[in-house]
C-alpha cells in the first residue's frame, strides 16, 4: 500500500487542535494512528482527522492497512509537530511628529521565545535601541534578541508623514522547537508635521478704555 499522504499544519496552539486530512484516503483501507502527546480523533469520510495537543512535544505516526486486498501494510508516516508560542501584546503610543522617537513596548507572555519581531508594517523607519538585548532592522521589521525581560522597550523613528496602522509583533524560537505565534494586536499610529508656532507683539499696558492691537 502507499504511504497516507498528509497535508494540514504542523504547528498547534497549546491545548489545541488542528485538522489534517489523508490525501490518499480509501475507503477500503483501514489507518492505524498511534499519538504521542496528542490524541486524534476518527477519519471522516473525506479523510480528515483531529489532533487535539495535550502536553509536551506532540507527534503521531499512521500507517494504511487492509485485511481484504492481499496487499502489504503501508510504510509507516511520522508526523512531528509544534506547539505555537503565545501571542505577546504592544503598548500603543501616543501621535507624534516625524522623526520623534517612538517606544514600542512588546511583553512577551510566553517564557520559551527568544526572538521578538515588532513588524511596522512600513519601511518608512529607523530603528534606535532596545533597553535590553540587540536590535536589529530587517525589511519592514525589528528582530530583538537576548533580552533578558519579558518587555523589551524598542525605540524607533518614523520617517514619513502618514498613519500606520498595521503595527504587529510576534514571538519565535530561533531553534525551531516551538512555533511562531500569532501575531499581537495592531496598534495604529499617526506621524504628523508640526507647524511652526507664530509671533505675536506686545502691545503696551494701556487703560480699559484704549484699543489694544
Amino acid at each position: 500500500l502507499d504511504s497516507p499522504s498528509i497535508s494540514g499544519t504542523l504547528s498547534v496552539d497549546s491545548g489545541s487542535n488542528v485538522t489534517h486530512t489523508i490525501g490518499n484516503w480509501s475507503e477500503e483501507l483501514n489507518y492505524t494512528i498511534t499519538p504521542t502527546n496528542c490524541t486524534v480523533g476518527s477519519i471522516n469520510a473525506s479523510g480528515e482527522f483531529i489532533v487535539t495537543h495535550t502536553s509536551g512535544v506532540p507527534s503521531y505516526t499512521i500507517k494504511a492497512t487492509t485485511d481484504n486486498l492481499g496487499l502489504d501494510d503501508s510504510s509507516l508516516v511520522t508526523k512531528n509537530m509544534v506547539v505555537k508560542l503565545t501571542a505577546p501584546t504592544i503598548s500603543s503610543p501616543a501621535d507624534t511628529t516625524v522623526t520623534t522617537n517612538v517606544v514600542y513596548t512588546v511583553t512577551s507572555t510566553d517564557s520559551n521565545d527568544d526572538k521578538i519581531i515588532l513588524d511596522m508594517g512600513t519601511s518608512n523607519f529607523t530603528y534606535q535601541s532596545v533597553d535590553v538585548g540587540s536590535g536589529s532592522k530587517v525589511g519592514n521589521t525589528v528582530e530583538v534578541t537576548g533580552f533578558t525581560t519579558g518587555n523589551p522597550a524598542i525605540t524607533v523613528q518614523f520617517t514619513a508623514l502618514g498613519t500606520y496602522a498595521s503595527v504587529k509583533a510576534k514571538s519565535t524560537n530561533i531553534a525551531g522547537t516551538y512555533g511562531d505565534s500569532d501575531y499581537s494586536s495592531t496598534d495604529s499610529i499617526l506621524i504628523y508635521e508640526q507647524l511652526s508656532a507664530p509671533s505675536l507683539n506686545a502691545p503696551a499696558d494701556s487703560d480699559d478704555a484704549t484699543a489694544v492691537t
